[in-house]
């Protein structure tokens, strides 16, 4: 929404950043504040000193149009936007809210084209049970349904498990993160999806007290798909907006790499204690929310650790299989919470020097990704 824009104003955008990302925090919020946002709230969830002393002076000179939340230390994800939502909520001039991560830039009239969808969806849908999403230029799902994949065909199968199932054709499986082309902004209308990524998210404030927050447990990863699923599941419309695009600026920890598999990943992915949450957290929702058979999801399950176990022999990583199984166990049975020992024992063998992957007789728990 530029400075000539004719739409209402009360849109409070908030983001949630943490160690040392200020490089590219700073270029969210100029295109954020460029795209006519009222306020930018800007979480600091555990910043090193120098991006937090950075981000201070940057609100302190931004004319009140940046907004500061400090967090006593990374408290995770969802706790982190829990906390931008609990001030926006508090906030009587705020009328729309849009999450963006820290390394999520807004691209031009990405605002605008929020505004325009969400008006005419509006007229038919009440307020409180509208949400859109914008665009994020490096996810797959979104690329697919923007050049008219079927969503049914994007997200994973009911009973799937860890997006897993059978009916999955295995080339599939093996491409599902390398669809490359690109997207450019553009006039198609929105498309329903049932879940969506924090970034990019906009609606009215209203969908707070009716929806709550963010479900702290999680800690890090499948919060945002959790909170978004609660949304539609419980009769909440979310659409894809593909004229609003946000490019993000850094690489997701969890991209495939050439040669790798939707399963091998799993098991080579260099983190052990990032793999140990999205794995459990992924898992709780499998089964909690996303399971239509038992049955069914019971055999992909069965199939996928057939296959887990296939690559684990051939890469000779035992022990990350047992930390995945057991992860998966744990969220089934909804054993959540923070595992601040897994994260210690990481931290650790990273000071220690510890080789980034595991193979062999390495360390269980590997250098996490920086």
């Amino acid at each position: 929404m530029n400075a000539n824009a004719s739409n209402p104003r009360g849109v409070f955008a908030v983001t949630v950043t943490y160690g040392n990302r200020f490089a590219l925090l700073e270029r969210v919020i100029a295109a954020t504040l460029a795209n006519g946002v009222e306020r930018m709230i800007v979480v600091d969830n555990g910043s090193v000193r120098e991006s937090r002393e950075k981000i201070e002076t940057l609100a302190a000179d931004s004319g009140g149009r940046v907004a500061l939340v400090s967090l006593p230390a990374n408290l995770g994800s969802a706790a982190g936007f829990k906390a931008g939502l609990e001030h926006v909520a508090r906030r009587s001039e705020c009328q729309f809210v849009w999450l963006l991560d820290d390394d999520n830039q807004p691209g031009e009239k990405a605002l605008d084209t929020l505004f325009d969808q969400h008006g005419r969806l509006s007229q038919s849908i009440a307020q409180d049970q509208l949400s859109l999403a914008s665009l994020r230029q490096s996810w797959d799902q979104h690329r697919k349904l923007a050049h008219g994949v079927a969503v049914h065909r994007v997200f994973p199968r009911h009973s799937s498990f860890m997006g897993f199932h059978l009916l999955i054709p295995p080339r599939v499986l093996a491409g599902v993160f390398h669809y490359d082309r690109p997207v450019r902004p553009s006039n198609e209308p929105a498309i329903q999806i049932p879940l969506a990524p924090y970034g990019g998210l906009f609606f009215d404030k209203r969908v707070i007290s009716k929806l709550g927050y963010p479900n702290e447990s999680f800690f890090l990863y499948n919060d945002d798909t959790e909170y978004t699923y609660r949304f539609t599941s419980r009769g909440g419309k979310l659409f894809l907006v593909p004229g609003s695009v946000l490019f993000d600026l850094d690489n997701s920890w969890h991209l495939v790499n050439e040669g790798e598999t939707f399963v091998s990943h799993f098991l080579l992915a260099d983190s052990d204690w990032r793999i140990y949450y999205a794995t459990r957290n992924q898992s709780y929702v499998s089964r909690h929310f996303w399971a239509r058979n038992f049955l069914v999801y019971s055999i992909n399950k069965w199939a996928f650790f057939v296959l887990l176990s296939l690559y684990a022999l051939r890469h000779r990583r035992w022990k990350r299989l047992v930390l995945i199984a057991r992860a998966a166990r744990q969220g089934e049975l909804g054993e959540l919470g923070r595992r601040p020992d897994l994260e210690a024992l990481e931290q650790a063998q990273k000071h220690a020097g510890s080789p980034g992957r595991e193979t062999r007789d390495q360390h269980f728990f590997a250098s996490p990704e920086t």
